[in-house]
């Protein structure tokens, strides 16, 4: 499980949370929000049924610890199983879903440093305005 750890306050961090999922359903991104005792957790997920059988479905669980003087962004495992079988299935009777199941992992690999990204550049914005 990759954790970031962001070092802003945790009034600024409530208001990077709030920029990230203006962000995300901006992209195009589903998503729900769970509240628990320190923080959240995000589940986060785009493209329907058909990009899912594709393998180019993208979905992560993002949980949220907010500290005194920090937060921490922590992603789940990613779900290798669906684009897998697909890749199984492809192999044998359709190879050309090799191809959209190879571009379904390149996006859900690169998912996690792309939300890693907005949030470097959120905090690099609070921390020269203020």
């Amino acid at each position: 499980m990759k954790t970031s750890t962001f070092n802003v306050s945790l009034q600024e961090s409530s208001g990077i949370v709030v920029s990230l999922k203006a962000f995300l359903y901006a992209n195009g991104y589903m998503v729900q929000e769970f509240r628990k005792s320190n923080g959240l957790i995000l589940q986060v997920k785009k493209g329907g049924r058909f990009k899912k059988i594709l393998g180019l479905a993208v979905s992560l669980n993002l949980n949220i610890d907010f500290f005194e003087r920090y937060f921490t962004v922590s992603f789940s495992e990613e779900k290798w199983a669906g684009k897998v079988i697909v890749a199984c299935v492809g192999l044998f009777f359709l190879w050309p879903l090799l191809i959209t199941v190879a571009v379904g992992a390149y996006k859900q690999v690169e998912f996690p440093n792309k939300i890693v990204d907005f949030l470097n550049s959120e905090v690099n914005k609070t921390y020269s305005i203020g």
